[in-house]
């Protein structure tokens, strides 16, 4: 077992452990969706051409933004400005971390690492009501060193959690299964596989496998039932990959990574990109940086890439606004708000910093 200062930090973000040097290998497979078309030839790698703290006027947004703050603590975050409040208060018996909002927004779930008396751990999945009362344990974990991880709601209530048995160990096996809330039975999805978000409509599924013993991970797509799962990012291309979220449409999928990408991805264009201005959302060959992270996104049409923001942030989490406009993302940094069609990143609550978890409920488009 992993020292437990080591562990603690992992245990924050699972993938954010995987610190070892990728090398260079085969192109991903092609998509599963039907309407996919295959991937075209490779082109230089991109450094981010979005403007970092722009000094235009952030867009007026509505609804709550919910963030761990690393220590065991959860935040609200009234999108259109304030004070945080504390959610969940920080303590010494759990961590409280990954939270994530109910379709209808009046509820939290989140993940709880649980210190036990005997120096073994668990991990339980809670839910609770949007002022913070009423706290439950929907998904109880039975064993030592089994932990329960990363939930995310389906627009039909149901939700996708990480199931993982000898937690921290080189047998440590992670599976994704869809609960049942009301009755909190578990279904098995697919093994292999934590990390998972839910498409809008629920058709698919975007997860991440992780291998213990190379500590590298790769991404991945299938249907909601686990079947005809296709890697989008192998294993080779960046040193980790984590937090992938559904754009509202279902035609991109961002994700955050550790470290300089190690091959050439296939670029969106600018019509891929949806923008609107005559800037053109592919950049220069990308180069080592010395910092751990960036966002990127990719379109699941054409299996094209962009980088959104520079290899300097920390495991950053992304959510997407309503209307697939905007993009917040949440990391040591504080909260900030990427302009999609702008291409460009504005500075919201940089007080806010954090690395466990984050979710925007959203009111009306954004």
């Amino acid at each position: 077992m992993f020292f437990v200062k080591r562990f603690l930090l992992c245990a924050l973000l699972w993938n954010v452990c995987a610190c070892a040097a990728a090398t260079p290998t085969a192109a991903p497979a092609a998509s599963p969706t039907p309407s996919f078309v295959s991937a075209p030839t490779l082109v230089a790698l991109p450094t981010s051409q979005f403007i970092e703290a722009t000094p235009n006027v952030p867009p007026v947004l509505r609804g709550t933004f919910v963030y761990g703050a690393g220590d065991g603590s959860l935040w609200l975050q009234q999108a259109s400005g304030g004070d945080a409040m504390p959610f969940v208060e920080r303590s010494t018996e759990s961590i409280a971390q990954m939270p994530a909002f109910s379709p209808d927004g009046k509820s939290v779930a989140f993940a709880a690492l649980l210190f036990l008396a005997d120096g073994n751990l668990r991990g339980d999945i809670r839910l609770m009501d949007g002022d913070g009362k009423n706290v439950r344990t929907l998904l109880r974990a039975q064993a030592n060193d089994e932990v329960y991880w990363y939930p995310r709601f389906a627009r039909d209530g149901r939700m996708l959690v990480t199931h993982v048995r000898n937690s921290q160990m080189t047998n440590e096996r992670a599976a994704l299964e869809w609960l049942d809330v009301s009755s909190g039975k578990t279904t098995r999805v697919i093994d292999d596989a934590r990390d998972g978000d839910v498409a809008r409509d629920g058709k698919w599924i975007a997860f991440v496998r992780y291998d213990v013993t190379t500590m590298r991970s790769s991404l991945w797509l299938a249907n909601a039932d686990g079947m005809n799962a296709q890697p989008l990012v192998d294993d080779k291309t960046f040193n980790a990959i984590l937090n992938p979220r559904f754009s509202p449409d279902g035609k991109w999928l961002a994700f955050s990574v550790h470290g300089a990408p190690q091959k050439n991805l296939p670029q969106a264009s600018r019509e891929q990109c949806g923008l609107s201005i005559l800037v053109s959302c592919l950049a220069q060959t990308a180069h080592a940086h010395s910092a751990p992270g960036a966002l990127w996104r990719v379109n699941l049409e054409t299996k094209t890439f962009q980088q959104l923001t520079d290899i300097y942030d920390d495991s950053p989490t992304p959510a997407w606004s309503s209307d697939g406009a905007y993009i917040a993302i949440h990391d040591f940094t504080g909260i900030r708000l990427i302009d999609l069609a702008r291409q460009e990143i504005y500075p919201l609550f940089l007080e806010n910093g954090g690395s466990g978890g984050f979710d925007w409920q959203r009111t009306g488009n954004r």
